[in-house]
C-alpha cells in the first residue's frame, strides 16, 4: 500500500499559490495583494481571520490506481476572505470570480508536480467562527490534486 507523501502535498501547495501569484489582474479585481496569497494551516485563528486568498492542506483520498499504483488524491484547499462590512448586497461578484478563476485554472487540468496527472476542483463548505460570519466576504474550494505512486 502506498503512503502519503508529504513533500507532493506541500509541491502541490507551493504550485497552487505561485500559478495563483501570476494572476495579476484577477488579484486586482479580487483587492487581492500579492502579499495576502499565502499558504497557512487554516484561513482564520482564535483571534483574526486572514484577509486575501489562504491556501491550506486537506485530507488525502484513495483512487483506483493500477496493478502497480494508487492514485492519491493530494486535498489542497483555497479560500476567498474579504470584509464586508456586513454589507450582504455590494461586491457579490469577487467571490463569483475568484471560483471561476481557480476552476479554470485547475479543473481537469494537470500541474508539473512529481506524478500529478490531472486536479479536480470540488465545492465546499468553509468552517469559520460564528463571530466572523457575518463582516466577511467568503468562498472555499478543494482543488484535489491526483498523483500516481507506486506501491511499495
Amino acid at each position: 500500500m502506498s503512503t502519503f507523501d508529504a513533500d507532493v502535498h506541500l509541491d502541490c501547495l507551493n504550485h497552487i499559490r505561485d500559478t495563483l501569484l501570476g494572476l495579476t489582474s484577477v488579484l486586482d479585481e479580487l483587492r487581492v495583494a500579492p502579499s495576502e496569497v499565502k499558504i497557512r494551516r487554516w484561513p482564520w485563528s482564535d483571534q483574526k481571520i486572514w484577509p486575501g486568498i489562504t491556501i491550506y492542506p486537506d485530507r488525502e483520498e484513495f483512487g483506483v490506481g493500477t496493478c502497480s499504483t494508487d492514485d492519491i488524491g493530494y486535498g489542497c484547499a483555497v479560500s476567498y476572505v474579504r470584509s464586508s462590512g456586513k454589507d450582504l448586497e455590494s461586491n457579490l461578484n469577487r467571490p463569483i470570480i475568484f471560483r471561476s478563476e481557480v476552476r479554470s485554472r485547475f479543473h481537469n487540468q494537470p500541474i508539473p508536480v512529481a506524478c500529478v496527472f490531472t486536479c479536480k476542483v470540488e465545492y465546499g463548505g468553509f468552517l469559520m467562527p460564528k463571530r466572523f460570519a457575518e463582516s466577511y466576504d467568503v468562498s472555499s474550494l478543494l482543488i484535489r490534486c491526483w498523483n500516481e505512486e507506486e506501491r511499495q
